[in-house]
């Protein structure tokens, strides 16, 4: 195309590309919106002096999240861009529900904030990217982290970028309770099944710089098994 073309010219030809396409194509590319008042839109909008002001205003806070966004770089590269890189339910940069920049400063924000309790009206791929940074960094996430004496069993998912292999022990050097998991790929998932007596445990990794979790068990709590399940 050449230098003298105009610059909306190419996005008034995509344009009618995409709606013939539509039109009379096998493949719809888009979709129609009829608005009455479309032609009193200019191409071109003036920038809204109110908004400008007060962007502005806020520039170094900005800044301060765009450089904690910056700190969680090679984790965000981490996260694939298809579908096919990043299956469900992992989140993906490729896709039309949260805009990439929103993404990544929710992530960012979760990562370092570290929230006990994330509230979201409505779910969605906003969900897979907090979801993915709450399980991501360097420590064992575990949820509850209390709970009463008897069977339990451990869902793990290693979100970390190498093999684990996961150990819930007694807390202390004493004696008590050590079970582990064999090795679990990256991005895999495995079980734990342990039976714990009142007491402190904590739950680890085997990469050193994995920060543990500390597990409180309380008192043996009653048995379910036999009972009808109650809604």
């Amino acid at each position: 195309m050449s230098s003298n073309t105009p610059p909306d010219f190419g996005r008034r030809l995509r344009r009618w590309r995409l709606g013939l396409a539509t039109l009379f194509g096998r493949q719809p590319k888009g979709f129609f919106i009829p608005c009455s008042y479309a032609d009193e839109v200019p191409d071109t909008l003036l920038p809204y002096a109110g908004h400008e002001a007060l962007f502005r205003s806020c520039e170094s806070v900005f800044r301060a999240v765009l450089d904690v966004v910056d700190s969680y770089r090679d984790a965000l590269l981490a996260i694939g861009a298809t579908e096919r890189e990043s299956p469900p339910p992992q989140p993906r940069w490729n896709q039309g529900w949260f805009a990439r920049l929103d993404a990544a400063v929710a992530y960012s924000m979760v990562r370092a904030r570290q929230p006990a309790r994330i509230v979201e009206v409505g779910s969605g791929h906003s969900t897979r990217f907090m979801v993915r940074a709450a399980i991501d960094g360097d420590r064992v996430r575990v949820s509850p982290v209390r709970f009463g004496a008897g069977p339990v069993v451990f869902i793990i998912s290693n979100q970390s970028g190498a093999a684990q292999t996961v150990t819930f022990e007694t807390d202390g050097n004493g004696g008590g309770i050590q079970r582990s998991t064999s090795e679990i790929a990256t991005r895999s998932t495995a079980q734990l099944k342990v039976d714990p007596p009142e007491g402190t445990y904590t739950l680890s990794a085997s990469s050193g710089d994995i920060r543990p979790a500390a597990i409180r068990v309380g008192a043996r709590r009653p048995s379910a098994q036999n009972e009808l399940l109650q809604p």
